[in-house]
């Protein structure tokens, strides 16, 4: 994440029709990203967005989510620096 706490978009309008995956790669401990498929914008994290944890300890797995297909954009919250990877369909 680029910066702290402000909507990013991860994939643009009609670019998640067959929805995704994202995995939270940051270190253990570290805040959620917030997924939100409604593209919601601002610095106000909305009331859809859906927290993916990081590992809770070293050794253990990451959190994921799958992404469902969606026509609108698909965007991020977090903390600035936080890590993660992401597919779609």
């Amino acid at each position: 994440m680029s910066s702290a706490n402000t909507y990013q978009q991860l994939f643009a309008a009609g670019q998640a029709l067959r929805g995704g995956y994202i995995v939270n790669t940051s270190d253990p401990g570290d805040e959620p990203i917030w997924v939100d498929i409604t593209g919601a914008t601002g610095a106000t994290l909305g009331n859809g967005a859906m927290p993916v944890y990081p590992a809770a300890a070293a050794g253990t797995a990451p959190g994921a989510w799958r992404i469902p297909p969606t026509t609108s954009a698909v965007t991020i919250y977090g903390p600035a620096g936080a890590t993660f990877r992401a597919v779609r369909g």
